[in-house]
């Protein structure tokens, strides 16, 4: 017995670690360049303008986010250029790479996750240019240029999914920050079903080196 031993604690390693992968603890997001070509205002980052943009056009640019524990796009970190502001918040481009280098003036951009929220705390979104932020379906924030907009989540502590418009006009700087509590994308059941999957190869392996 003490010889099966190593060989199933490696493949249930495997397995555990299959698990983790398939969650996709990621924001995804979308750029647009060239927002003020646009009829609808350059500073309203709004998700008006998100479905305007999207019935035109696909995106420039599209990234992921791990979920963050702090939310922090700053260009006076990166610089001002897509490819910067998104390294200043860790996001990872996905389509797109060759806009990496061009300016962050006016840019719209949309996020969309999830987000753990805790009812009657107060949360901080700091914006420049504007922003609009829908919770569970209910506008949160919607704000032009840049300020720090607060806001108390009066909705049932829980986990919920968000969606963020922001847009980045008249030069720098280019700054999106938040306290929001991020949270990794449900993956609908597939880390379960692959756990499971893995499982029953560990049993097959089992039968196979322990008798």
């Amino acid at each position: 017995m003490k010889l099966c031993r190593k060989p199933l604690l490696a493949a249930l390693a495997v397995a555990l670690l299959a698990s983790v992968r398939v969650q996709a603890n990621l924001i995804t997001g979308e750029i647009w360049e060239n927002f003020t070509t646009t009829t609808l205002g350059n500073e309203a980052g709004s998700l008006a303008n998100v479905a305007t943009l999207r019935a035109t056009r696909s995106a420039d640019v599209t990234f992921g986010v791990t979920a963050p524990v702090v939310f922090y796009f700053h260009s006076d970190v990166g610089g001002y250029t897509i490819g910067g502001f998104l390294g200043s918040g860790a996001a990872t481009i996905l389509t797109g790479s060759g806009e990496a280098g061009n300016s962050l003036d006016n840019t719209l951009f949309y996020f969309s996750g999830m987000v753990s929220m805790v009812n009657g705390q107060t949360y901080n979104v700091n914006h420049d240019d504007g922003v609009e932020l829908l919770i569970n379906g209910f506008d949160v924030v919607s704000a032009a240029g840049a300020t720090n907009t607060f806001f108390t989540w009066t909705g049932a502590s829980g986990n919920y999914n968000f969606e963020l418009a922001y847009a980045e006009v008249e030069g720098p700087p280019g700054i999106l920050t938040m306290d929001l509590p991020f949270q990794g994308v449900p993956d609908g059941g597939s880390t379960m079903a692959m756990l499971g999957s893995a499982l029953t190869v560990i049993g097959g392996v089992a039968r196979r080196l322990c008798g």
